[in-house]
């Protein structure tokens, strides 16, 4: 009888701490920070949490996907304070720099219209280091593409004289076109 009783309070036991564990918390508020370019509104638009959902961790990872997808963002943290049943979720955002201006310094061999397009250079309203290094990357691949195989690109960032937002220079070094002198078969 004895054994029968502990495999009850066993029993009970684990289907209580199981249900601890899956106990739902109740998102009741949410907190944007770090953001002066993005409203809040925006954000939690595009946030897959509301006020008033049930925490899933998830989600995380989705949401914040979704975030960077606006292209404003360089770095996003979800932190979470929670109680018993509560959480209150925080999202930390570092936004890139705002675009004033850009600049294509040095190309002959490809048109700045035809950079500019290819890029989709109009489409990029705010940047960051990575952004740029990508600019770079892909400037060096459509001179390839053209048989400038030495065409060096580099990017520069500077602040706007008239705003907060930055300028950016992207200086190429074309070089000379790449040519087949012999061909041999054996």
């Amino acid at each position: 009888f004895s054994c029968i009783v502990l495999r009850v309070l066993f029993f009970a036991l684990a289907t209580s701490c199981s249900a601890q564990d899956n106990h739902k918390k109740i998102i009741t508020k949410i907190v944007v920070q770090g953001n002066s370019l993005v409203r809040d509104e925006a954000v939690l638009q595009r946030l897959l949490y509301k006020t008033g959902d049930v925490f899933d961790p998830d989600l995380s990872a989705a949401a914040i996907n979704k975030l960077y997808s606006l292209g404003y963002f360089s770095q996003i943290r979800l932190e979470k304070e929670e109680d018993d049943d509560s959480v209150i979720l925080q999202v930390v955002l570092q936004e890139k720099k705002l675009l004033d201006a850009y600049e294509i310094d040095g190309n002959q061999k490809i048109t700045t219209k035809k950079l500019i397009e290819k890029l989709g250079l109009k489409n990029y309203l705010a940047v960051d280091d990575h952004d740029v290094l990508h600019l770079c990357s892909q400037i060096r691949k459509l001179y390839r593409e053209d048989n400038y195989h030495q065409a060096k690109v580099t990017g520069e960032v500077k602040p706007s004289e008239n705003s907060k937002g930055i300028e950016l220079l992207l200086k190429i070094e074309e070089g000379p076109a790449s040519q087949v002198r012999e061909v041999h078969f054996e």
